[in-house]
């Protein structure tokens, strides 16, 4: 475990729900689960393949539709766009600041160190270029540098990033939570159930095929003030039980001085779960916004 100062404006927060789904449910949503993360370590894997093929960096818009999931073409987008591509982007994020210190640390020249930095930041290092330009200021004013990238350090940023590699599996989705958006599910008032006012309807592997789960508002939930969303996290403990949380975005000044210093689990590079309950993640902050603002 980790602790760090918050110095986000806004936090997204998996705030807990209660779930009433009966055996039935449980069971579909438990292979649901397997299925779910199944795809996850897919899409990984072809993602992974081509950015070592390709040596180039994947960008969030990747076309994926090549990619042959079990699940449907909604649940493949969601997968990727709040696990895989926040997770790959993370892993290289962990490699830039590993190799960052190797450089800072070694004996090398400044002329080296900075080939090698910009080679690192920009994530060149599989292929790097002949040159770089970059720019630098000069009198308060901006100027194109060209820097020229030697063919010793072209080998040792490529090794540099190998030992990286050697030291730090690959991810794995095996434990993932299932995130269910708008695409894959929604909050729905119940028109029926005289016992449950709200249901989340969550599409399942079956096409056409969706299941109704009754829900509630905690207390907790609803004391933490802040905007809703319809992203839901689903998880199972280490009993196997279900557990529901929705994520709610928290402003800032609702938080005080004691939550500002916050615990992180690294189950997964990318997707931090605090003991705050918030889902941390390079990236995960802006999708889940992004997200939000397309569903308000």
């Amino acid at each position: 475990m980790k602790s760090l100062k918050n110095k986000e404006e806004k936090l997204y927060r998996a705030l807990p729900y209660k779930q009433f789904a009966n055996k039935s449910k449980l069971k579909t949503i438990d292979i649901l689960f397997k299925l779910y993360q199944k795809d996850a370590n897919t899409i990984f894997k072809h993602i992974w393949k081509k950015f070592i093929k390709s040596k180039t960096l994947i960008i969030q818009r990747e076309n994926i539709k090549q990619i042959k999931t079990i699940l449907s073409e909604r649940y493949k987008y969601t997968i990727f766009n709040y696990l895989v591509y926040p997770t790959y982007s993370s892993y290289l994020e962990i490699a830039k600041n590993y190799i960052k210190t190797l450089i800072t640390h070694s004996t090398l020249s400044e002329e080296n160190k900075l080939q090698l930095y910009i080679l690192n930041k920009r994530g060149l290092w599989l292929n790097p270029p002949d040159e770089i330009q970059i720019k630098v200021k000069k009198e308060n004013k901006e100027e194109m540098r060209i820097i020229k990238i030697s063919s010793e350090n072209k080998h040792l940023i490529k090794k540099l990033f190998h030992r990286y590699l050697k030291i730090n599996k690959l991810p794995k989705f095996n434990n993932t939570p299932l995130i269910v958006d708008n695409k894959v599910g929604e909050l729905q008032q119940s028109k029926t159930s005289k016992k449950f006012k709200n249901w989340i309807r969550i599409s399942t592997q079956n096409k056409g095929n969706v299941i109704y789960i009754p829900v509630e508002e905690t207390d907790y939930y609803n004391q933490r003030k802040g905007k809703d969303t319809n992203i839901f996290h689903i998880t199972k403990n280490d009993l196997g039980t279900i557990e529901i949380k929705r994520v709610k975005e928290i402003k800032k000044e609702n938080t005080d001085n004691q939550e500002n210093i916050i615990a992180l689990d690294f189950g997964l590079k990318s997707l931090f779960t605090t003991n705050k309950g918030d889902l941390l993640g390079r990236n995960f902050f802006e999708k889940i916004k992004e997200y939000a603002d397309k569903i308000d």
